[in-house]
């Protein structure tokens, strides 16, 4: 029997065209739900879904709309929903609200966007074209071809707004130009030069002609009254007007800095704490959704267009004869209906229950008083409760230290809640990263794995990537090596509520010296001077050298060596409660430092090139010293060395 190609042709392009409309719209309905926990979960697999799904959106609605357009149409009566397919891939390729640009530089290719925009609308145009119905079913897919343009619209607008340049141009003054008066102009042109000098001038040597302000603050006071819902969402928005500017290069004023100085001053860690984690995000959430868009008057005009146009092309659809339309076609073109009208009900409740519609009370109720407003403010306060950081206690090892660490729930996390580190002495003797131990919570308690059967599988886990990486690195080269060590040696353990305290403490009792340029200038060029300078109870003369006649990058690497023996010599039987957790803050901080400047290097001003090769020969030189030693590991290494 001979295979006719033709049918078979024809048959994948009917299910593939199909099958890929199905696709795009479940790749919508999952970045909608899913793209806010990229910055709520720090693990691997979960980013890399994300950005699998987020490429796939963009890639899936045009090769879709390829299938359609040159999909056979001699016999066009199979095909006549392609005028309501079309559109819709349109809709989706405005993707969700959550998510807009998966990195900065995403954000830069607005214009490029554009004229994708053209491209796909031109192709949808040619769909509607031919074939051309007789009667008036064109008309619910003129709708949804508007609404697909608002969405895309949307985007691309997103994208431009957010893109570095824009943002940049948005928090820059507009200057107050002169009056148009040509006598003014000539008879005090001299006196005008000279004031505009006299202002220049003034602004130059304000800082150092500032009075001396002294913050009466006691510092280890930890009975502050914690601050409201309404408190601290309207702080943190007040602290990312001011603080967004870094983003571009741009400084604050001394006002913006006392501002912010006195409230961090007066404010306990957790409120502190949960004021950063709020105005981290309303940064995230203007750069990488649409907020912006939305959060306006066209915006929520547009909302509403496309919203009434969806509905009107669905009550068309249900009153248009359907007799010559397959079955499956018009289910699935039912299911785009009703998962676009879905879809944009859920991106507004999430919209609605949103710190920005907090702050849009709260802007309200301070010109009126308004019952409604008052209200709607409480559920709101109820609500945002739920976000409140909460703690637990948990070990790192079995019989280990034990840390009161966050642990809320995933749905209501701000953030990854999280600390990453990277250790030196474990990489070069392959140790696997110390790992706390979590049990699940509420009602995933059932699947939670008992502690040494946790423990036990982390350990295979970690030989598994091990062979792996000797796999890709020395058999295949795959150029995976780097990556795969960020899997492999990186440890991402729950933040320590003590060392939060700690750090922020130690912030506050530096800021209260920061009156003037050259006393910030010192306190952030102090690399650990100020605590030897402190130690009055042992000569660390000899100390200071390491820290302050060094590079940073080398004195970054000599201390992380010497906390790391410091850490596995030292015993804990004979040491106060407050010795030990300061050993643990010590190892946190120098772990997370060498993270940085190896796995994120666009956060230090240490230069990267430089640091990586002192770093591998570094590695290369402990490798040696070990193989010499005997591989036993970092505590033996460690003690074998102070020998």
């Amino acid at each position: 029997m001979a295979l006719d190609l033709g049918r078979v042709e024809d048959a994948w392009s009917k299910c593939s065209i199909r099958g890929f409309l199905i696709l795009s719209l479940s790749l919508q309905i999952f970045l909608l739900v899913f793209a806010p926990f990229r910055k709520k979960t720090a693990k691997k697999w979960m980013s890399f879904l994300i950005w699998s799904a987020y490429l796939l959106a963009d890639w899936i609605p045009g090769y879709a709309v390829g299938l359609i357009f040159y999909s056979p149409r001699q016999n066009s009566s199979d095909f006549s929903l392609s005028l309501f397919w079309a559109p819709f891939l349109l809709i989706h390729f405005g993707g969700p609200d959550t998510i807009t640009a998966f990195a900065l530089e995403d954000n830069a290719l607005w214009l490029r966007h554009t004229l994708g925009l053209v491209v796909e609308l031109s192709a949808t145009v040619y769909v509607f074209l031919s074939p051309f119905p007789e009667d008036n079913r064109l008309v619910p897919p003129i709708l949804l071809l508007i609404a697909g343009l608002i969405k895309y619209l949307e985007r691309t607008r997103a994208l431009y707004l957010a893109s570095l340049d824009k943002f940049k141009e948005s928090m820059l003054w507009k200057p107050d130009p002169l009056p148009k008066n040509g006598k003014f102009e000539d008879e005090h042109a001299g006196e005008v030069e000279q004031a505009s000098f006299d202002i220049l001038h003034e602004m130059c040597t304000a800082e150092s002609l500032l009075p001396r302000r002294e913050v009466a603050i006691n510092i280890g006071d930890d009975t502050m009254e914690p601050l409201g819902e309404m408190q601290l969402v309207w702080n943190s928005y007040r602290c990312f007007q001011v603080f967004k500017g870094l983003i571009v290069d741009l400084y604050l004023t001394w006002r913006e800095r006392e501002d912010s100085r006195c409230f961090f001053l007066s404010s306990a860690p957790e409120d502190s704490l949960r004021v950063i984690l709020m105005e981290l995000n309303f940064i995230y959430e203007v750069l990488y959704t649409k907020v912006v868009v939305v959060r306006s008057i066209p915006g929520y005009l547009s909302r509403a267009i496309y919203l009434s146009i969806v509905i009107c092309a669905l009550a068309l659809f249900v009153r248009m004869e359907k007799d010559g339309f397959p079955p499956v076609d018009v289910v699935i073109t039912y299911i785009l209906l009703f998962g676009a009208i879905a879809l944009e009900v859920v991106s507004l409740l999430m919209l609605i229950f949103s710190e920005w519609t907090y702050i849009s009370i709260q802007k309200r109720i301070g010109r009126t008083s308004g019952t409604l407003c008052n209200y709607f403010s409480r559920i709101l306060n109820a609500v945002l409760s739920l976000k409140k950081p909460s703690w637990s206690e948990h070990e790192i090892g079995p019989g280990d230290v034990k840390l009161t660490v966050f642990d809320t729930p995933v749905l209501f996390r701000r953030w990854s809640e999280s600390i990453s580190g990277y250790n030196l002495i474990g990489y070069s003797v392959s140790q696997r990263p110390r790992k706390i131990y979590k049990p699940c919570r509420g009602c995933f308690s059932l699947f939670t794995v008992p502690r040494q059967v946790y423990f036990y599988f982390s350990k295979v886990k970690f030989k598994i990537w091990i062979s792996l990486k000797k796999c890709c690195t020395h058999s295949l080269d795959l150029g995976l090596g780097d990556f795969l060590d960020e899997l492999i040696y990186v440890s991402k353990n729950p933040l320590d509520k003590k060392l939060w305290d700690f750090i922020f403490k130690e912030l506050q009792e530096k800021s209260r010296f920061a009156d003037y340029p050259e006393t910030i200038r010192s306190i952030c060029d102090a690399r650990g001077c100020w605590v030897l300078d402190r130690e009055s109870e042992v000569d660390c003369s000899k100390l200071l050298p390491s820290v302050e006649d060094v590079e940073f990058n080398k004195s970054l690497l000599l201390w992380h060596i010497a906390t790391e023996f410091c850490y596995n010599t030292d015993s804990d039987d004979e040491s106060s409660p407050a010795v030990i957790d300061e050993r643990e803050f010590c190892k946190t901080l120098s772990d997370y430092m060498l993270y940085l400047v190896l796995m994120q290097p666009t956060m230090t001003s240490v230069v990267g090139g430089l640091f990586l090769i002192r770093f591998r020969h570094t590695v290369s030189v402990t490798k040696k010293i070990i193989c010499r030693i005997n591989e036993e590991g970092i505590k033996a290494f460690a003690k074998s060395f102070f020998r």
